[in-house]
């Protein structure tokens, strides 16, 4: 019988009908440390782009000299 619901599983989660039931299912609380997890992952990614930036603009100004 569990080898029949994980076949079901299996192939409901291939389909995306699991995992559009696991996000249905998620609390308020779970959302908003989601959202604050990538809203920090974001945060840390401009940053990392602004530092980037800078180098770039360091390198061309110093190769144009």
């Amino acid at each position: 019988m569990e080898a029949v619901k994980m076949e079901r599983i299996t192939k409901a989660a291939r389909r995306g009908k699991y995992t559009q039931t696991i996000k249905r299912n998620m609390t308020d609380a779970s959302k908003d440390s989601l959202i604050a997890a990538k809203n920090n992952r974001i945060k840390k990614l401009e940053e990392a782009n602004e530092r980037l930036k800078d180098d770039l603009l360091k390198i061309t100004w110093n190769g144009l000299r």
